[in-house]
């Protein structure tokens, strides 16, 4: 897979602190001015620990990097970021 192409799978344990960095770079930029409820380790803390092992986590992956994520709840979707670069 060449850095064009992405491919998309089931998020993982590891896929973690990618998926809550992909999210902190998104707020950050969509909501520079908005003030957050948790600190980064606390958003961290919420994706290994609860987002990603309890719910249908689906990553975006190009050139080896997380460059998207995407949650559903049954047939809602409930979450989607992508890397803002």
């Amino acid at each position: 897979m060449n850095g064009d192409e992405v491919a998309l799978r089931r998020a993982g344990a590891p896929d973690a602190d990618d998926v809550a960095d992909v999210w902190l770079r998104s707020f950050a930029t969509a909501l520079p001015t908005v003030r957050r409820a948790h600190d980064d380790d606390g958003v961290r803390n919420w994706f290994s620990s609860v987002l990603v092992p309890r719910s249908e986590s689906w990553v975006a992956v190009s050139g080896n990097h997380v460059v998207g994520l995407l949650v559903r709840e049954g047939a809602e979707l409930e979450q989607l970021y992508l890397d803002p670069s």
